[in-house]
């Protein structure tokens, strides 16, 4: 690098130079400060800055959780985070922050204030810290016995390049949001009418009577209609895209079988097969493990110091005598189901259990052998080998046949692919190798783009070439002769479609105003004097269980709303809605009286999540008030820089 700088001087090029350098040194200069200062804003809320270093460290934490996320769920794990609503690490990180700088604001404007004090005593309580600040302060970092491990602290915090006394000030607000919210949890009341009325809505039969509006009787007033030509070339205008007709093909397929190669398979190929795949394809039974468990069950974090310090003590008692290990199990293990047999559980094969578990009980070399303490999603636990059964193969005879078909097939599909590949080099003829090997032949007649593998395969051709694929044990030759271009045809040539879709469409509409004066009606009138109105039908339901499910299948099958109709409240509530071919008005006639007895008893159960429910809307509307009236920026260099 010096020589390169020294010709570059030699060669009288120093402004050049001097000029890529200052750039350079301008281009670093805001990370380089950025660093040593940290004084760079992320998020600014109400004017009040969240630095660098807080961002940073949020969006890691939320880097972590959607990684742990996706290990634990796999391919399903984007679906469920988006279903949460869950997008990105940069922007829950901004979210998280601009929540709690907000609530924190509204601490300060009702003077509630977390000492310094404070927050040393709960950063030095581990069991605190374990279950309150889990999620800020990695658990790693936190001794059960003497609390946080003040140098591994440190280290962790340089990754941020945050000192003690900033990580302190983010646990304040951690701490002040945890207030905030609590205060909000004790001022919230849930009436006892809504309870009430949640639990109708749940469990209380109803009685409705349906009107329903067929669309057909609609559409064929609509097609006695004269349609205008003028109304006929608007529509077209409009929807001129719906008629496209697509690109369209046209070639030859020929067709090959490995007969035509005469080929055979040896029986010394089918045992080498069978011998190189046995362990991944021919296994009649797969290895099992029998363990024995003792497990210290765990509910919360809170209880995970005590039940490890169980788990250690108890493992130290077993390693002295693991004969002992059945005894021990009966007296201490939480295990419900097998405590009573010494923690015996039943052969299982790997992929039973959770990774750790199985992963553990695997690893045991030996018939008596007992792991270390492992943590489960149960608890901890000690398990202890019983015995292994080593997994069992198929014989070669009840395989032969099936491993006969798969070597012709792959030497089928290496000598076709080859000699195809000299006819795409054109090293032969199509005509010559079809002559040869006798490909059975037929036409592709202006075929559109589907997902079959021919036409897909074809798509991919300019006219007057060939390509090549296997299918099973089906050899395909493909030949593209003509392409037709997607176009949009004229009015003249789909004018019947055309007209078709505009009666459709002003049926549609026709439809919706009879929902909209049909629901008027049904306020008074009885469902027989509107049957008459309208020339509709119509039915009464009949008591509708929410809690039995061929009621609510039933009514569904008949494309009703079903959930909508269990949610209306009041006697004579009326409700619209429409299915593929028809319209719906539905009125709730009944329901049924509230057995108090009967609520009394299921109060507490399935009515604590409904509470629970209205508990997060009124944090969450409380939350959003504070949004609504806040002025939030965010610095998009930063953001962008973390992406």
């Amino acid at each position: 690098m010096i020589t390169v700088l020294r010709n570059y001087f030699k060669r009288g090029s120093q402004i050049i130079l001097w000029i890529i350098i200052l750039t350079f040194v301008v281009g670093l200069l805001p990370l380089a400060l950025r660093q040593v200062t940290g004084s760079e804003w992320a998020i600014r809320v109400n004017g009040q800055d969240v630095g660098y270093q807080e961002y940073l460290l949020e969006y890691e934490r939320w880097k972590e959780r959607m990684a742990m996320a996706r290990a634990q769920f796999g391919e399903y794990a984007d679906i469920l985070l988006a279903q949460m609503g869950i997008e990105s690490p940069q922007s829950e990180a901004v979210q998280s922050l601009a929540r709690q700088e907000l609530l924190n604001q509204f601490a300060d404007s009702i003077d509630l204030q977390v000492s310094p004090e404070f927050v040393t005593q709960k950063m030095s309580d581990p069991t605190y810290v374990l279950q309150a600040l889990g999620d800020l302060v990695p658990r790693q970092l936190v001794d059960p016995m003497t609390g946080i491990d003040q140098t591994m602290l440190k280290r962790y915090l340089k990754r941020f390049n945050l000192s003690v006394d900033m990580f302190e000030r983010i646990v304040e607000k951690t701490l002040t949001d945890r207030f905030v919210t609590d205060l909000l949890k004790s001022s919230f009341y849930l009436p006892r009418f809504d309870e009430k009325q949640n639990y109708i809505a749940q469990h209380a039969k109803k009685k409705f009577s349906v009107l329903v509006l067929p669309i057909k009787k609609v559409l064929e007033e609509e097609k006695k209609r004269e349609v205008a030509s003028e109304a006929l070339k608007r529509f077209y205008d409009a929807h001129s895209q719906r008629y496209t007709v697509p690109e369209k093909r046209t070639g030859m397929m020929w067709e090959f079988d490995p007969l035509s190669y005469n080929i055979s398979i040896s029986s010394k190929q089918i045992e080498e097969y069978y011998e190189n795949n046995k362990v991944k394809m021919f296994i009649d039974s797969p290895a099992k493990v029998t363990v024995r468990r003792i497990l210290f069950a765990v509910s919360n974090d809170a209880e995970l110091p005590s039940a490890q310090a169980k788990a250690d003590r108890i493992k130290g008692e077993v390693a002295r005598d693991s004969s002992k290990f059945t005894d021990i199990a009966k007296r201490v293990s939480e295990d419900r189901e097998t405590v009573e047999s010494g923690g015996l559980m039943e052969p299982f094969t790997r992929g039973t259990h959770e990774v750790a578990f199985d992963r553990t009980a695997f690893l045991l070399k030996e018939d008596g052998e007992v792991s270390e303490v492992i943590r489960t999603k149960d608890g901890y636990e000690i398990l202890q080998r019983v015995n292994k059964m080593p997994q069992t193969f198929k014989s070669l005879s009840s395989v032969k046949t099936d491993i006969k078909e798969t070597l012709l097939e792959k030497e089928f599909r290496i000598r076709f692919s080859k000699d195809m590949r000299k006819v795409i080099d054109r090293e032969e003829s199509l005509a010559a190798f079809i002559k040869k090997r006798g490909g059975a032949p037929s036409e592709l007649e202006r075929v559109a783009l589907d997902d079959t593998s021919a036409v897909q395969h074809i798509f991919k051709l300019q006219p007057g070439r060939q390509t090549f694929f296997v299918d099973s044990n089906k050899g395909i030759a493909l030949r593209l002769d003509s392409i037709q271009e997607r176009f949009i045809p004229t009015l003249d040539a789909v004018k019947s479609t055309v007209t078709e879709d505009l009666q459709e469409e002003r049926a549609q509409e026709k439809l919706d105003e009879r929902l909209k004066e049909a629901k008027k009606e049904m306020e008074n009138a009885s469902l027989d004097a509107l049957k008459k109105q309208f020339d509709a039908e119509g039915f009464e339901s009949g008591w509708v269980d929410p809690q039995d499910a061929k009621d609510t299948e039933k009514l569904k099958k008949k494309e009703l709303p079903v959930d909508q109709m269990l949610q209306m409240e009041k006697m004579g509530a009326l409700i619209t809605s429409r299915g593929l071919d028809r319209g719906f008005v539905v009125r709730l006639d009944t329901i049924e009286p509230l057995d108090e007895q009967e609520y009394q008893a299921k109060l507490g159960t399935d009515e604590q999540s409904f509470g629970d429910r209205r508990m997060g809307q009124y944090l969450q509307g409380f939350v959003d008030s504070l949004y609504r009236n806040a002025n939030i920026e965010t610095n998009e260099s930063i953001i962008t820089l973390e992406e």
